[in-house]
């Protein structure tokens, strides 16, 4: 019986369902930062709430429970090893970090700057940009964090680069998705909202829709590309690590080559469509925009499998050649 294989896959069309569904049924306007550290902002707006409220004691657990996630994998491993390591002190700088970011966001008012007076509009918008990037540090120490406990675990286990190897490019190709299905199709939905609204002149709504939702599209194809090509890379390397010097690599390392410049020719195309009907439809178009949007990420992980394929390529075809030699 075989086992289902496609996890990661799985994991990644559902991604991309919950960000489509964000992006059409969420307020509009939203930046993915906003969305991503809505989680906190909303929880230090509850704990503000239930003090207020009375419930003074539920708010404090709330706050310290919060607090403590971050310490919860190091002392579950502290209590297996029975001894601390040096990793744990990031996971402390990380729980420490969230009680003061929690605190903050549950007092804004300890935020307000001094250099804005007399705009209760314009310290909002200061409030709520000091807000979200407090988050945006959180989540990047615990990516350090992560990492780190990833380099660890590849010290003690060489084997593991691979499933490291593997979770990198599902991570990337998470980005790829978020990136697309939420920032493409939010920035469609702004776009037709917007000429939806519009109150001057005769707008040609079908045609603004469809020039919004072709610029969706041709956002979103290279973006889908390079997220399969990111995927047929992890199962190559499960094939790798199960034989890396095997002849049956050379026909994956061809598709996988045959994959990264189709991903650079499709980038290409679409960029050059996109601009060409919006140049064609701009009589029309309340909104036009023209770009040249190649990702430099895209075209590196690109290379890097190109580079990576012509190297295993010859370093298969020496060990067969050395075994016809012996």
């Amino acid at each position: 019986m075989k086992t289902f294989k496609y996890y990661g896959e799985v994991a990644l069309a559902l991604l991309a369902v919950v960000c489509i569904i964000v992006a059409v049924c969420g307020p509009q306007g939203q930046d993915i930062f906003i969305v991503i550290s809505s989680p906190f902002v909303g929880a230090g707006n509850c704990i503000r709430s239930m003090s207020l409220g009375g419930n003074t004691v539920g708010g404090w657990f709330l706050y310290i429970f919060i607090g403590i996630i971050p310490l919860i994998f190091p002392l579950i491993k502290i209590i297996l090893k029975r001894r601390a390591y040096v990793g744990s002190l990031l996971w402390v700088v990380l729980s420490a970090y969230t009680f003061i970011m929690m605190y903050l966001l549950i007092n804004p008012h300890l935020l307000r700057s001094e250099a804005i007076t007399g705009s209760e509009e314009w310290n909002a918008v200061y409030l709520d940009t000091v807000k979200h990037g407090a988050c945006i540090i959180w989540y990047t120490l615990a990516l350090l964090c992560i990492l780190f406990e990833c380099v660890g675990l590849l010290k003690k286990r060489s084997g593991s680069s691979y499933t490291f190897a593997r979770v990198i490019m599902y991570a990337i190709a998470a980005v790829y998705v978020i990136s697309a299905f939420y920032g493409e199709v939010a920035d469609a939905v702004s776009t037709i909202s917007s000429v939806g609204g519009a109150t001057l002149g005769n707008v040609n709504m079908p045609l603004n829709v469809f020039a919004a939702v072709f610029a969706a599209a041709m956002g979103i194809a290279p973006a889908v590309v390079t997220i399969i090509l990111l995927c047929v890379c992890t199962s190559f390397i499960c094939a790798l690590k199960r034989d890396n010097l095997s002849p049956r690599l050379v026909g994956d390392i061809d598709r996988v080559a045959k994959l990264s410049k189709i991903s650079i020719v499709v980038t290409l195309v679409c960029a050059i469509v996109n601009n060409v009907v919006q140049l064609a439809l701009s009589k029309w178009l309340l909104n036009v925009s023209f770009s040249l949007s190649i990702q430099l990420s895209s075209l590196l992980v690109v290379c890097l499998v190109l580079i990576a394929a012509g190297v295993l390529k010859r370093a298969v075809a020496a060990n067969e050649e050395n075994k016809l030699v012996i």
